[in-house]
C-alpha cells in the first residue's frame, strides 16, 4: 500500500494496488483522537506513549497517517464497541446505542451542529441502527427488510425521531429548518414551487410539485410531521 498527499483537496490518497481510496486530513485527525481516547480507556495505551501524542502541526503529513495506521493495528481484532466520530455528542451516541440494542426504527435528521439548521436530507434517513463489520464498527442505518445499510453521519445529527411513536429521542436545542415559501407560478406541469432560503437568506427553488397536496406532504416530511415520502 502506498500513501501520497493531495494538499489541495486535503486528502491522503491510498493506492492499494488494485485501486485508490481517499481519507481526509481532518478525518484522520479525528480518528486518531478517538483511537487514543478509546485505547487509553481500555488501558491499551499509556498517556506517555508516542502514539498517544496528538500533534496539530503534523496534520496532513505522512507521519500522522502512519500514527493512525499504528493505532488501528494496536486494536487488531479486539471489539471496542460502536465506532463513533470523535465529534459526535455523548447524548447522540447514547441514543443511537439504545436504538441499536432495542431495534427501534428511527428517522435521522442531519444538519449544522453549531446552528441546528437542517440540511433537509430526503434519502437514507429512516431505518434501524446497525453496525458494520471490522475492528472499527461504525453505526449503519438499515432500511426495513434489509440486512445492511449506509454509514450514519453521526457527528452531523441534529435530531432523532422514533418513527413508531413520533417522539423525539434527541433534538438539538436550536433545531430548525430554513425559511420556506410555497409559490404558485406559471410552470405548466409543476406549478407549485417550494422556495427555500440559503444560509445568507437568499431564496431559490428547491422542489416543484404538480399539486398542492404533493407539496404539502413534502413540506410535512421536511418538518418531521411524516417520515416517508412514498
Amino acid at each position: 500500500m502506498q500513501v501520497t498527499l493531495n494538499p489541495e483537496q486535503q486528502l491522503f490518497v491510498i493506492n492499494t494496488g488494485s485501486g485508490y481510496s481517499c481519507h481526509g486530513f481532518q478525518n484522520v485527525l479525528d480518528e486518531i483522537r478517538e483511537l487514543v481516547k478509546r485505547l487509553k480507556r481500555l488501558k491499551m495505551l499509556l498517556p506517555t506513549s508516542n502514539l498517544a501524542q496528538i500533534n496539530q502541526d503534523e496534520v496532513g503529513t505522512l507521519n500522522q497517517y502512519q500514527q493512525y495506521q499504528d493505532l488501528v493495528k494496536l486494536i487488531g481484532t479486539r471489539k471496542v464497541g460502536t465506532w463513533f466520530n470523535f465529534n459526535t455528542a455523548a447524548s447522540v451516541r447514547k441514543v443511537l446505542e439504545e436504538c441499536r440494542e432495542e431495534g427501534t426504527t428511527v428517522r435521522v435528521f442531519y444538519g449544522d451542529t453549531t446552528t441546528g439548521r437542517s440540511w433537509l436530507d430526503e434519502h437514507d434517513v429512516v431505518g434501524r441502527i446497525g453496525r458494520s463489520a471490522g475492528s472499527l464498527q461504525i453505526p449503519l442505518l438499515v432500511p426495513e427488510g434489509e440486512y445492511g445499510g449506509c454509514g450514519i453521519l453521526d457527528a452531523s445529527i441534529i435530531r432523532i425521531v422514533d418513527v413508531g411513536t413520533g417522539m423525539d429521542l434527541y433534538r438539538h436545542k436550536q433545531f430548525h429548518l430554513p425559511a420556506m415559501e410555497l409559490k404558485l407560478d406559471e410552470h405548466k406541469e409543476y406549478p407549485h414551487a417550494l422556495h427555500i432560503a440559503d444560509v445568507e437568506g437568499n431564496f431559490g427553488v428547491h422542489a416543484r410539485f404538480a399539486s398542492l397536496p404533493q407539496a404539502s406532504a413534502y413540506i410535512a416530511f421536511l418538518h418531521g410531521d411524516m417520515h416517508r415520502l412514498h
